[in-house]
């Protein structure tokens, strides 16, 4: 529950550094705010399960493999890329996400409006969310990140997906390394 949370709260921003407008609530990738109105604190752990089954798993988050065998959690808002910055944000982000969750003595409140393109567009402080949530200035824990890897790639990965971020935003592609630099 906690993760579903943090992640409704975060969506706008996890999209925007992604940096594709195919990924805004499309069959593949659909936004989960508003989608797991049924799991509330006092909720079963059947309605729960049932709640995520129902949901499938073609949301940008996908839950369905959490309790089998081979545990896993998908986050399916980023595109593919080559571009190892983008990748290794992606995946300190998605981390970070999860420790965070983890950490965190109670869920907070989920955030439901605001799951189509021009809503995503129009939340031009989505990734600045995220990243406090995640990596603010004097915390001496940075979620996600392993111990050294912040003073050698934070500043680098903050930069990339703000970058992202504003070419999203602006309607612009996000591909072209060259510019990033």
């Amino acid at each position: 529950r906690r993760l579903l949370h943090f992640v409704s709260i975060h969506e706008n921003g996890l999209i925007q550094i992604g940096g594709r407008h195919s990924r805004v609530n499309n069959s593949y990738c659909r936004s989960i705010k508003g989608r797991f109105d049924d799991i509330k604190k006092s909720c079963s752990l059947q309605t729960y399960w049932d709640t995520i089954a129902r949901q499938g798993r073609y949301t940008t988050v996908n839950l369905q493999h959490s309790r089998s065998n081979n545990a896993r959690v998908e986050f399916r808002v980023f595109g593919g890329t080559v571009n190892p910055l983008k990748v290794l944000g992606y995946v300190s982000v998605a981390l970070g996400i999860m420790h965070k969750s983890a950490a965190s003595p109670v869920a907070p409140k989920a955030q439901v409006a605001g799951e189509f393109l021009p809503d995503v567009i129009a939340d031009r402080k989505g990734v600045l969310r995220l990243h406090v949530s995640l990596w603010t200035r004097y915390a001496e824990e940075k979620f996600g990140l392993p111990d050294g890897a912040w003073a050698k790639w934070g500043k680098r990965i903050l930069k990339n997906q703000r970058w992202n971020a504003k070419r999203f935003i602006g309607g612009l592609p996000t591909d072209n390394i060259e510019q990033q630099a």
